[in-house]
């Protein structure tokens, strides 16, 4: 008995062949963004939801060779990871953390630092890989022991891409793509390749959170030494 391969499974393992093989490189308008810090039940943590967006009508289709590492030292505190007890994986992406039940639990969510993708919303090749040092924020056990925390960084194989499936609500022009969790005071480093479906690929990094700019420093800085005159003319 032969199988027919439905047609967006097709589409999307085109739109894969096309993250790997496009030679382009796009001046496309195809950004990272994050959102607000949002604080945790241990209000020492934030975590963020990281984007793709496209501000000129552009379909984001995929992504390729994430990284995600600490800023500006390479070697510093980094993400906060959740692995589930007992079996000790790591869990970079959502897949992983369903691949790890019933030993994973999603009472602690919040807390793992993942991307979105799944096997019923995306196809791949290649793999992406986490690190975890040090001792993370204390999670309650969901049966099986408490889970174990830390920092570390994200990599990826050269190969690795991510074609989203048709119906999986990911393709568009704001797209989830992870979240991101760390300690009050760090920074983090996300760098990947954002895909369009007319195979044009453009590289994008942001720095999470993002730092103050200067732009937005110097007038503040400006107004506040303005005020310092002021009063002591009045005074």
């Amino acid at each position: 008995m032969t199988t027919t391969p439905s047609r967006k499974l097709i589409v999307a393992s085109c739109a894969l062949f096309t993250l790997l093989c496009a030679a382009n490189v796009s001046r496309a308008a195809m950004f990272l963004q994050s959102s607000f810090a949002t604080p945790l039940s241990d209000p020492t943590y934030l975590k963020y939801t990281i984007s793709m967006f496209s501000n000129a009508g552009e379909t984001i289709v995929g992504f390729s060779e994430p990284s995600l590492t600490p800023w500006p030292n390479p070697s510093g505190q980094g993400a906060h990871q959740v692995f589930p007890p007992i079996i000790g994986t790591s869990t970079p992406t959502r897949q992983s953390q369903l691949d790890a039940a019933p030993l994973w639990s999603d009472s602690w969510l919040d807390y793992d630092t993942y991307f979105f993708v799944t096997d019923a919303n995306s196809i791949h090749v290649g793999s992406i890989s986490e690190t975890k040092t040090g001792t993370g924020a204390s999670l309650p056990s969901a049966g099986f022991g408490a889970p174990g925390t830390g920092f570390g960084s994200m990599t990826s194989t050269t190969d690795t891409a991510y074609a989203f499936l048709f119906g999986s609500g990911l393709r568009g022009q704001n797209v989830p793509l992870m979240q991101i969790v760390m300690k009050q005071g760090s920074f983090v480093q996300l760098s990947l390749n954002i895909q369009n479906e007319q195979g044009m690929s453009v590289s994008r990094s942001i720095i999470v959170p993002t730092p103050a700019e200067p732009a937005a420093v110097i007038p503040a800085m400006v107004a506040i030494v303005a005020l310092g005159l002021i009063r002591l003319r009045r005074n």
